[in-house]
Parts: structure tokens; sequence; C-alpha cells
């Protein structure tokens, strides 16, 4: 089973819900549910295009400048040796 939150082909989820909390329940949600998940481009750094809507927002260009990655949603734990 493969398992997305958002792809090209409709709005980012993150955008549909509004709320960086849920998301990230959601994105725990994707990540331990049976299956493969699959993050579409820019969902590792919260990537928004506010304003826009539909297929728009699904095909916002990466944004390569780390300063306007959400680290919120990028960071991984660190392992603890």
């Amino acid at each position: 089973m493969y398992n997305f939150l958002d792809n090209h082909d409709v709005e980012r989820f993150l955008d549909l819900v509004g709320d960086e909390r849920r998301y990230l329940c959601a994105l725990a949600f994707l990540m331990t549910y049976k299956g493969i998940p699959a993050l579409f481009y820019g969902d590792e750094i919260g990537l928004r295009e506010i304003g826009a809507s539909g297929m728009e927002s699904s095909r916002t260009p990466m944004k390569w400048e780390k300063e306007m990655w959400n680290t919120k949603i990028l960071r991984v734990p660190r392992s603890r040796e």
C-alpha cells in the first residue's frame, strides 16, 4: 500500500489543515501506519503557498534557501550515544 498526505495532483496537506500541529500528527500517523509512506517534495520543510489553492499550491517550486524552511518539521532527533 502506497500512502501519502498529498502529491502533485492535490492541494498540499499543510495548506488544507492550516495548522502545524495537525500536520505533524498526520505525518506521525502516515509514518507508523501499515504500508509505504511517501512524502511529496517540500513536505519535509513545511513548504506552503499562501494564497494559492488546488494545483497552484501543489506545484510550488522547491525553496532551496534554508532560512525559508520550517525547521520544526524538518528536525530529526539526534541519537543518544
